[in-house]
């Protein structure tokens, strides 16, 4: 079988709504796929060891009647739980966390598994075992990407001794795979970091070879060399590409059509008829994003897989899928024009004023001069904390000036406006387009955040000024305060309402949409708390310590030294 698959990173923050996975079945059989991927980790709930699993995870239930229904539409079901790196479903439980390389919680450590203990490897194998009784494919994924801790397992080794040891347990791994009847599928990036362990791998194992072609507009990109590098090993190789949104919010629409034209041209012309198929990933559908915008690139790759040829630098087949899908006029490029603003113009925009501001270089230099990441990083924070005030603070002198602000709010109206015609258009799948016109609203909310926190903070210390000195100028900054913190809760509560979206149409999990309602808790009683602070005539602290204490705890002004205890 030529495999043409979708890999649905579950494991990030997605929930078990089994409404969700039978469309994404049945969508996916109508482009013509014949697999789909569920990449399990901790959002699976274990017969063997339930304290793994958070309660809104996929049950066995749930998968054996999802494992009949894609057997229906002609779908291989097919699990993948990484038995030695992203393991930090296991490290982050108190029962387990002895089980990865660093246990203090802190540190990157935690997602990698002890394999050097045989009690560790004995916990992987029964979540194989449990994963065994549900799936009824011959295929199952043991992922093995990205084992970057091991230097905290073998400390004594050399990188490359280090890789043999991890090599000797991936087939321990492989050989309990085996014996269940499964043919075992693997990344294989680490194997091409150490390629002289290959000799070591076992043979009968598919080999998946990623290349998610981080920054195609800035630099040549080619998958042949590692392509070529399997093929003459002698491996069974699959591609792996990717829908590109592990880096941007929504995603990063030229990386994502140039990864699945031009890197499955390339697979083809490396292996020919050879060939084992390709995988097309979809990771990390996290702090906002949603699932909906990446049909057009499965669109995209299924019309691939049919033999049609297209352009890597051209987004036809976004007027292609709107229309086939939406129903829009043939000639309607509008979400191609979308993404020109959100994606692509919001990118370049950065990138000059960081040309010309080179203040703001350090923030895109921690993020590879990918503005879309940084971005990205300020969406990851916003939505996984209750007190958002330091978040936006911190992104706000880091690289959001007030030209950017600027810049991004135009953007984002223009954007707008495209969204909403989209909207009043769809004849079908009216979902879509209505869920892409509501991010466009989140996108502008949390913009907005960011102006209305640099007035916070004027008005703050202009308070502090006139706290003592003019008790009418010093009321009215309260009140300004008050009205602020009243409208950033309001920006708040449109990502409230996204979220319930995600959580009731698409697939995110119920834990991971609790804290930007807490946000606005907070922000609420930092607007009632800020009025009682000045009617006790307590001196405001420095604004830096008055954002990041808690809500609900009075104004202090001393430091506490832990140290002295």
């Amino acid at each position: 079988m030529y495999i043409k698959a979708v890999l649905y990173d579950v494991g990030r923050d997605q929930g078990g709504r089994e409404e969700f996975y039978e469309n994404l079945i049945t969508r996916m059989a109508d482009y013509g796929y014949n697999m789909l991927i569920l990449g399990l980790e901790y959002r699976f709930h274990y017969s063997s060891h339930p304290e793994i699993a958070m309660p809104d995870s996929l049950t066995p239930d749930a998968v054996k009647r999802l494992d009949k229904i894609a057997k229906e539409h002609n779908i291989q079901l097919v699990p993948c739980v990484n038995c030695a790196g992203h393991c930090d479903g296991i490290g982050m439980t108190d029962k387990y966390n002895s089980f990865c390389a660093k246990n203090d919680g802190n540190d990157r450590g935690i997602e990698q598994l002890r394999i050097n203990v045989p009690e560790a490897e004995k916990l992987m194998l029964d979540l194989y075992a449990d994963i065994y009784e549900c799936f009824s494919s011959k295929y199952f994924h043991i992922g093995g990407d990205e084992i970057r801790q091991l230097d905290l397992i073998y400390p004594e080794l050399e990188p490359k001794e280090r890789m043999q040891q991890a090599v000797e347990y991936l087939n321990r791994i492989i050989a309990n795979v085996k014996a269940h009847g499964k043919t075992p599928m693997m990344w294989g990036d680490m194997l091409l970091k150490y390629p002289a362990v290959m000799e070591l791998l076992e043979k009968d194992v598919i080999i998946c070879d990623w290349a998610y072609f981080s920054s195609p507009a800035t630099k040549p990109v080619s998958n042949k060399e590692s392509l070529s590098f399997f093929k003459k090993e002698g491996y069974r190789t699959v591609f792996a590409d990717s829908v590109c949104t592990f880096m941007a919010n929504p995603l990063v629409c030229d990386n994502a059509t140039m990864n699945i034209v031009f890197g499955t041209n390339e697979y083809n012309e490396v292996f020919e008829q050879q060939g084992e198929g390709v995988i097309t990933t979809i990771w990390e559908i996290q702090y906002g994003g949603c699932f909906g915008v990446v049909w057009p690139w499965l669109y995209l790759q299924s019309c691939i897989h049919k033999g049609e040829k297209r352009d890597c630098r051209s987004f036809d087949f976004l007027k292609e899928y709107t229309s086939m899908e939406w129903g829009l006029p043939d000639d309607d490029n509008s979400l191609e024009r979308w993404y020109q603003l959100v994606d692509i113009g919001f990118s370049k925009m950065v990138l000059y004023e960081a040309f010309l501001d080179t203040n703001l270089k350090p923030a895109l230099e921690d993020n590879g001069q990918r503005p879309y990441k940084t971005l990205r990083m300020y969406f990851a924070e916003l939505f996984t904390n209750r007190n958002i005030l330091p978040v936006i603070n911190t992104e706000r002198v880091k690289w959001m000036n007030p030209t950017i602000l600027n810049r991004m709010e135009q953007l984002y109206k223009e954007a707008l406006v495209l969204a909403e015609g989209m909207a009043e258009r769809a004849i079908t799948r009216k979902e879509e387009s209505r869920h892409l016109l509501q991010y466009n609203h989140v996108l502008l909310a949390v913009t907005k955040l960011v102006g209305l926190e640099a007035e916070l903070e004027s008005t703050y210390h202009q308070a502090a000024q006139l706290q003592f000195t003019d008790t009418d100028g010093f009321q009215q900054c309260i009140e300004r305060l008050q009205e602020i913190y009243l409208e950033m809760a309001g920006c708040m509560d449109i990502c409230v309402e996204w979220y319930e979206v995600l959580h009731k149409e698409e697939n995110y999990a119920a834990d991971v949409c609790i804290m930007p309602s807490l946000a606005v808790a907070d922000l609420r009683m930092r607007a009632e708390n800020i009025k009682k602070i000045a009617e006790s005539r307590v001196p405001l602290v420095q604004y830096q310590r008055y954002i990041r204490r808690d809500s609900d705890l009075p104004m202090m002004r001393h430091i506490r030294r832990t140290t002295d205890r």
